[in-house]
């Protein structure tokens, strides 16, 4: 967390001056070969437009520092175009603190990404303003970002860093989830949002809190919001709070309460993570259709493909379902992708659950950073600490004490076994002979199923990282090894635990016992449906 906070102050430091500290520190070395806003300025035909930007901004000669940075470059048919659309005719014009905001959205300084950092997905660094951008990668010629721009000219390298020019100038993500809800055809969903509370979560974006070796942790929130238009309500005859009340069949006003059906109806259509389109979209191998959990205890939503649509809840009998009719709404504190009808609550079929068991938005929250990141340059790895305030997610017991515990893991681009894991990360677990973490599984359909885990599987001569699983207080099949599979290589391993029943669909308690001192990574827990 050091690390980023110093790189934090660098930003602020280089680039929110409101005057060019670097005039006369430009670097250069080498006139064949230079740097990012040199070879910007000497090819006026294309880029003299952003140019013009960086220098009425003071960040011209900050871009040309001996330093590494990503510049994303929109040419200047895509300047025209965006200064018509602010209805102005020069740069100049331009608000200069929009303007600074414009230029420090479009630059990632301290990494060089080339075409082949780009996978689908955010990319592991922030831009200047904090944010991340998305990538849809088509291919070489169908680089998007943020479902915004088309990158027209890839990789230009310059001494310090990189160029990517692109067709269209993004757009700086300014607003949070419920500021998003401020428009009038959101006006129906934002007064259930606010009338349930969960109004107060939309807005958060980061907090801190100082951990007891007097350490400052920032957390950041991320969550997603299926949002429904008035448009969606009017098909219902919905027009107003109390119509939507009447059509859930509350009873009482009292929509804070997580039992009243409006508070239910809206913690459904919220999600305590991020997921962008590319998310929803991801299934397990050989499957089409996969639950979510929502903020509504024990309440699911079903995702599936169908004629290559991507369906929430689909009705099999009815053959229809929730389209998502707008996606991809970067917002500060996560994404809205915006629903074509009301979306109620309902009880999906069973189906394939992979729980990643990192799943957690106190992961997300506290290491923002790497969360998920699977283009990290090198990996990222820390132990919890369980004095820290929030670790709601997990408890646990390490024997003796002084075993690591309970920690978080993400594999680095690179890697060739660990980077098979969903999001390339993982829980890791170093408990010690009998110590024991606990957590709460999602909500899972009423159903018998197969339960298997997938793993990192380290290479050893003997198997080790043994581990017995408890369901409810039910010992599930028997003590399985999570390393020493193989003595000559590492493998990413799916293992059966064994079987088991729910007779109602709600979450369980899952608890991990170890039987060793050894290291274990776990992926996710599958439940496979028994039919």
């Amino acid at each position: 967390m050091k690390n980023i906070s110093g790189l934090l102050i660098l930003l602020i430091v280089s680039l929110c001056s409101c005057s060019d500290p670097y005039a006369n520190t430009a670097y250069i070395e080498d006139m064949k070969e230079v740097p990012a806003a040199t070879y910007l300025n000497e090819n006026p035909d294309t880029y003299s437009l952003w140019v013009e930007l960086l220098k009425y901004t003071d960040l011209y000669n900050t871009i040309n520092l001996n330093s590494s940075y990503t510049c994303f470059v929109p040419d200047n048919d895509a300047m025209n175009a965006y200064l018509k659309s602010k209805n102005v005719s020069s740069v100049k014009d331009l608000n200069k603190d929009d303007a600074i905001t414009l230029v420090k959205y479009h630059t990632i300084k301290g990494a060089k990404y080339t075409s082949s950092d780009f996978e689908n997905g955010a990319l592991a660094d922030t831009t200047s303003t904090g944010d991340f951008l998305s990538i849809q990668n088509g291919g070489l010629n169908a680089i998007r970002i943020n479902d915004e721009a088309l990158i027209i000219g890839l990789d230009k390298d310059v001494t310090n860093g990189v160029i990517q020019t692109i067709d269209h100038v993004l757009t700086p993500i300014t607003e949070t989830i419920w500021d998003k809800m401020q428009v009038p055809s959101y006006s129906i969903l934002k007064s259930a949002i606010e009338a349930t509370g969960y109004s107060e979560q939309l807005k958060k974006i980061v907090t801190t809190e100082t951990l007891p070796d007097h350490t400052v942790s920032v957390r950041k929130y991320k969550y997603t919001l299926f949002a429904v238009s008035n448009d969606a309500f009017a098909k219902m005859n919905i027009t107003d709070l109390s119509s939507l009340a009447t059509y859930l069949g509350a009873t009482d006003t009292n929509y804070a309460d997580p039992s009243n059906p409006v508070n239910k109806y809206i913690s459904y259509h919220i999600i305590g993570q991020m997921l962008s389109f590319n998310s929803l979209a991801k299934f397990e191998t050989n499957e089409t259709s996969k639950n979510i959990a929502t903020l509504a205890e024990n309440e699911l939503i079903n995702l599936s493909v169908q004629n290559n649509n991507l369906y929430l809840n689909y009705d099999a009998n009815t053959t229809s379902g929730v389209l998502l009719k707008v996606i991809n709404s970067n917002c500060k504190n996560g994404v809205v992708h915006e629903v074509d009808n009301i979306m109620p609550v309902t009880t999906p079929r069973a189906t394939t659950v992979q729980w990643e068991l990192t799943d957690y938005s106190y992961l997300a929250a506290l290491y923002s950073a790497s969360y998920r990141i699977t283009t990290l340059s090198s990996s990222f790895s820390n132990w919890i600490d369980s004095n820290a305030n929030g670790v709601e997610c997990y408890k646990w017991q390490s024997v003796p004490e002084d075993r690591n515990g309970v920690g978080y893991y993400v594999a680095d681009k690179g890697s060739t076994v660990k980077k098979l894991a969903l999001n390339s990360d993982y829980l890791m677990l170093q408990l010690g002979m009998f110590g024991w973490v606990e957590m709460k599984t999602p909500a899972i359909i009423k159903g018998k199923y197969t339960l298997m885990i997938n793993h990192f599987n380290a290479l050893a001569s003997a198997k080790g990282a043994k581990l017995s699983f408890i369901i409810d207080g039910k010992y599930v099949g028997s003590q399985i090894a999570t390393s020493g599979n193989s003595s000559k290589k590492d493998q990413f391993l799916s293992t059966t635990i064994g079987q088991v029943e729910f007779t109602s669909t709600t979450n369980h308690t899952l608890k991990i016992l170890a039987g060793d001192t050894d290291v274990s990574y776990l992926d996710c827990l599958i439940f496979k449906p028994i039919i």
